[in-house]
Formats: C-alpha cells, sequence, structure tokens
C-alpha cells in the first residue's frame, strides 16, 4: 500500500506533466525551422509522443485512484507502447 502522502506527490506531478507537457511540446513543434528557415511543423510523428506524453500520466492518476485495475494498467501502457512505436511514414 503507498503512503497518502506519496500517492498525492505523485498524482500532482502526474496532473502537472498532463498540462506542461503537451504544452512545451506544441510550442517546441511549432517554432521549430529548418535550416533554411522554413517552419517544419507538427507532424504525425510528434503528434504520438504528444499522445504518448499525454496518456501515460492519465493511466498513472487512474491507477493510483483505484478506477482502474493491475491487468488493465499493463494493457494500457502495451497498448501505448505499440502506437508510439508503430512504423508510420
Amino acid at each position: 500500500m503507498i503512503p497518502q502522502i506519496v500517492r498525492a506527490i505523485v498524482e500532482v506531478l502526474a496532473a502537472l506533466m498532463l498540462v506542461g507537457g503537451p504544452s512545451a511540446l506544441i510550442w517546441y513543434y511549432a517554432t521549430r525551422r529548418r535550416p533554411t528557415g522554413d517552419p517544419v511543423g507538427i507532424g504525425l510523428r510528434a503528434i504520438q509522443v504528444i499522445v504518448a506524453v499525454m496518456a501515460a500520466p492519465a493511466i498513472i492518476i487512474l491507477a493510483l485512484e483505484g478506477v482502474i485495475q493491475a491487468d488493465v494498467i499493463g494493457t494500457l501502457f502495451g497498448a501505448l507502447l505499440g502506437y508510439v512505436l508503430s512504423p508510420k511514414e
């Protein structure tokens, strides 16, 4: 059993990452430029990274609150890894 204070700290950090992570990544990908000065833009791989950064803390928060069981947690993280590591072009 996880102590309440540790669980609360992890949940707050995950919530901050849930909001701040995608915001920082969207800003980074939106302002990236090629060596010629042209904007790169947000591509498919960038969207995959942003979704992964949003989904992982959400799964952690739901798991700590007891909303989802242990076998579902493994399935969700496996699906998330499969999504991020899938070959897309």
